[in-house]
């Protein structure tokens, strides 16, 4: 008891950013918390089933869990992104880096996880660059006008989505219940005792 009075007591003057950066220095001690990776394939004429790692020193691809990361690339060297949906709900993402005669592909199993490693690696590069540049291609931006049309278009009142979604408390006899009938409820076992 007195262990855990002493330790708190540790943490009781420490402001909020301290105990912050405290908590992450501790957490950097069990886990990798500066780097993602990823179970994904690299299509190079054929397909080679990788971790990614994807972390401040760029994107590296780890083959086994023994062998030293390989430097696929450096942020400052991506000089475009890509996701493209596949079929089955797959999807490849391409980085065009500076330099190489094609793009780095990579074949994910979503594209949601394809849009996630851009969103990362695109942060990366404008953390580099100071947020100079985008390596993500650029929103297209209609005019406010035409959003709005779009938007009535594709939601009228008459939408399925606002079905209505029947109250069954309200069905039953003489008005709402709020409780659980005796018997409905039924004894499996006994837990402890009380």
């Amino acid at each position: 008891r007195k262990m855990i009075q002493q330790t708190f007591q540790q943490y009781a003057s420490l402001r909020e950013e301290e105990c912050v950066m405290k908590f992450f220095n501790t957490l950097a001690g069990f886990a990798n918390i500066d780097q993602e990776t990823y179970r994904c394939e690299l299509i190079q004429g054929w397909n080679i089933t990788v971790d990614l790692v994807i972390g401040p020193k760029g994107i590296r691809q780890l083959t086994s869990q023994d062998a030293k990361p390989t430097c696929l690339a450096e942020f400052k060297q991506i000089r475009s992104i890509r996701c493209l949906p596949l079929e089955e709900g797959q999807a490849v993402l391409q980085l065009g880096i500076e330099g190489a005669p094609q793009a780095l592909s990579i074949k994910t199993s979503s594209l949601a996880e394809a849009e996630n490693m851009a969103d990362l690696i695109d942060g990366y590069c404008r953390l580099q660059d100071g947020e100079k540049r985008n390596s993500l291609p650029q929103i297209p931006m209609l005019n406010l006008e035409a959003r709005r049309s779009h938007l009535s278009e594709s939601c009228s009142i008459e939408s399925d989505i606002y079905a209505e979604i029947p109250d069954e408390t309200l069905r039953r006899t003489g008005g709402p219940q709020y409780g659980i009938a005796r018997e409905d409820v039924v004894l499996n076992r006994i837990l402890g005792e009380g």
